[in-house]
């Protein structure tokens, strides 16, 4: 004879919540594909950042005058954070690639510089603390406008447009202090050409509109003109 034991319904409903709880936790514990892709892009980022600040420093110190000023620059680099944080499709992401990216940029920069002359890496990051205070507002408005670069409208093709504004104020300081045509000639085809490449990248990704793209670029060159003057006059003895 079989025995039938019957479980009580509350005590049925108290063991079904603790299995669901029970799931659900260990999904919880289990890397999602998304947050896979996330780790990556961050983790992408931060990589071409270490490369691109060794590289940019090599460039200072060896390159010719032209390559020597995109090395000491930073539209250059900041159009790589600007591509390195179009990989995602979430704003946060985007940003905290921007971050880890600038953030590597930097370190990989002053370890480098302070290698070459032979002082403790202690002192050159003393001269990279003003740096380190702008990385945050700096990684919220390059992986924000990289994150909405990536959407269509006025605004997402205004954002695209950024590289070739602050590469253009670049190269437009750069004919005040070059010296010579051919160096300056050699800066500007350096800035434009990278952030060619990034913008063709988003051109290839969604239709734009040209229109709202080169106002983008002129309102973007003006703002980023501004700033710089700004920044020079703040940091005048």
């Amino acid at each position: 004879m079989i025995r039938v034991i019957r479980v009580p319904g509350n005590l049925r409903l108290t063991l079904g919540r603790l299995l669901a709880i029970h799931s659900l936790a260990r999904q919880s514990r289990r890397p999602t594909a998304a947050s896979r892709a996330a780790a990556m892009v961050v983790a992408v980022a931060a990589g071409c950042g270490v490369l691109v600040g060794v590289t940019a420093r090599l460039m200072d110190v060896f390159g010719p005058t032209g390559i020597a000023r995109v090395g000491a620059g930073v539209a250059a680099w900041i159009t790589l954070a600007f591509w390195t944080a179009r990989r995602s499709e979430r704003s946060l992401i985007a940003v905290a690639a921007a971050a880890a990216f600038l953030l590597a940029w930097l370190s990989a920069y002053f370890t480098t510089d302070a290698i070459q002359q032979g002082v403790p890496v202690t002192t050159m990051w003393s001269l990279a603390r003003v740096w380190v205070v702008l990385l945050g507002p700096a990684s919220i408005f390059i992986g924000v406008a990289a994150w909405r670069s990536r959407r269509g409208g006025l605004a997402g093709d205004a954002a695209l447009a950024l590289p070739f504004s602050w590469s253009l104020v670049e190269a437009g300081r750069g004919v005040q202090i070059a010296t010579s045509i051919g160096a300056w000639l050699l800066e500007s085809s350096l800035l434009f050409g990278i952030a060619s490449a990034v913008v063709v990248d988003g051109w290839r990704q969604r239709r734009v509109n040209a229109r709202a793209f080169v106002l983008g670029v002129l309102i973007g060159a003006g703002g980023f003109s501004f700033a710089a003057a700004a920044w020079f006059l703040l940091r005048r003895p």
